[in-house]
This record gives structure tokens, sequence and C-alpha cells, in this order.
């Protein structure tokens, strides 16, 4: 890892330091605050992560709630190692545009329908573009209670319904919600394993899995700031496993809409994979029909 990599991570690493340190601090006062008034922060323990980033946690959306996403992509990736790892010289380099549409519906108690379009901008003939990403469910097996973490699970399905597209590819990711601070900051575990049915290239990994663990602070009701660590293998045989951190927010700016911002940098040193990337997404929310009895 060049100087400036390090100079890079030791700066995340301060920042989100710092924000322990403040949430603590913050969280002490607020709890001092639920004892004189002998109640608790409204929202209680539970609550949904929206934005675009890969950090999810436990909570699917409330039955009857249909949420629908508009999110705008920008990666970054320095082909060439020319000691400037947040932009290169131009020559080599290549930038990834994309807009997505997701739809996350709550269709009963502890159960999530999940929906996903992307599509890759100025390149309409790169393989796979247009294809249905996700299709699956969150589901939710059990709620937190006291030391035992929330659990739930998403399985996703990639349908190849885009260009030049074959091979239908599973994903199954583990969501793990512990509360640290009662109503402001909670701790995820995210696992995950993918098996890649559409790969025909040789050397292409059949089976890619990872982890992120990371927190989430809510200052107010209203905004919701994130942190995460990435760890993922590389998507070929003989390519270096991914490490990136994330940095996030979701903020509800009038009632059932949302702005949020995901951003992502990459920390291991290599020429795999997006060197940096910053996502934005508009999210408004409706009242849909549930499926249970309720």
């Amino acid at each position: 890892m060049n100087q400036t990599r390090a100079i890079a991570v030791c700066l995340l690493v301060a920042l989100a330091v710092g924000l322990t340190a403040v949430t603590v601090q913050a969280g002490e006062l607020a709890l001092r605050g639920q004892d004189a008034a002998g109640g608790t922060m409204s929202g209680g323990n539970e609550w949904t992560l929206s934005g675009p980033y890969h950090l999810r946690s436990a909570d699917p959306e409330e039955p009857g709630e249909l949420e629908l996403k508009f999110i705008y992509t920008y990666e970054r990736t320095d082909e060439e190692d020319d000691g400037c790892w947040w932009w290169g010289d131009g020559d080599d380099d290549d930038d990834h545009h994309e807009i997505e549409f997701v739809l996350e519906w709550g269709i009963a108690e502890d159960w999530e329908f999940i929906m996903e379009l992307p599509v890759t901008i100025g390149e309409g003939s790169v393989e796979g573009n247009g294809d249905i990403a996700e299709f699956g469910f969150h589901t939710r097996f059990w709620k937190e209670d006291g030391w035992l973490p929330a659990f739930a699970m998403r399985n996703l399905i990639r349908i190849p319904t885009g260009y030049k597209s074959d091979g239908v590819d599973y994903t199954a990711r583990g969501l793990f919600t512990s509360t640290i601070i009662p109503g402001t900051m909670r701790l995820h575990f995210n696992p995950f394993i993918t098996f890649v049915n559409g790969n025909d290239d040789e050397g292409d990994r059949n089976r890619q899995c990872g982890a992120a663990l990371g927190f989430d602070y809510r200052v107010s009701d209203d905004l919701l700031f994130i942190a995460d660590y990435r760890h993922t293998t590389g998507e070929s045989e003989g390519n270096s496993d991914q490490q990136s951190v994330e940095l996030g927010m979701d903020w509800e700016f009038a009632n059932d809409q949302m702005l949020a911002l995901g951003t992502q940098f990459e920390v291991d040193g290599d020429d795999e994979g997006p060197d940096w990337g910053v996502s934005v997404s508009y999210i408004i929310e409706f009242a849909g029909p549930r499926l249970d009895s309720k």
C-alpha cells in the first residue's frame, strides 16, 4: 500500500473512531434523558436501513408498506496504479454509471418482497444490462431478545432478462442486528454467499462470499448515519480479495419521502474493483396491501 492509500486509511479509521466516541457520549446523554423522562426514543430499536449502501438490518419493511427507490451510482476505477487512488491520470481509468429501480414491499409480518432493475448508462451493450438483479424475500426469523441479536435472511436470485444474459445467480445473505444504545445505535453483521451460474469465462469463481460489519446511528427520527467495512472474494481465481469502507446517510425530509447517500472507498491497495464510488437515492413510501390475515 503506497503512502497516499495509507494516509487515506488512517483518515477513515480516525473518522470512525471519532464518530464512535461522539456516538457513545451522545448515547449516554440520551439515556440519562430517557431515565429522567421515564421513556425511550420513539420507534424503539427496530427500523430499516434503506440507503444505497450494502449494510442492512434484520428488520424488514412494515406489513402493508411499499417503498420505491430511484438510485444513481457512479464508480471510478483507476486501471493502473499511478499513485492517485481517488483520481487517476484519465488515460486508463474507467467510469461506471448506473441507475436502479428498486421495489421493497412488506407483504406480511416479518416478510418483505424485493425486486431490483439495474441499468448501466452509456454502455447499453454491457452483458447483463437490464437484468432483474434482485428478486426474492427478506425474512426475519426472530427479533432481538436480550443478548440474542435479531436474525433475518435475504434470499435473492438474478433473473437473466438483460442483454446477452444467461444463468440464474443465487445469493443467501444473513442479517444480524444487535442494539448498542437503545433507540440510537445498533451493530450489524451481514455475511453472504453467491452462487454464480452466468459466468462462462475460464477462471471465474462459481461461488463468491464475503461479509459486512458496521453500525448505524440515529441522530433523530429523520436522520440516520451508517458506516461499515466490507470484505469480499475476487470474482476470478487468482484475484485478491476486495476490502472497502462505506459511509452513508438516510434523511426523511418530508412525510414518506427520503433522500439517501452512500459512498464506498477501496482500502486493499490493489487494482481490482472500483477505487471509489458514490450513490444517491430518492425514496418514496406508499401504503400497500398486506398478504397476511391481519
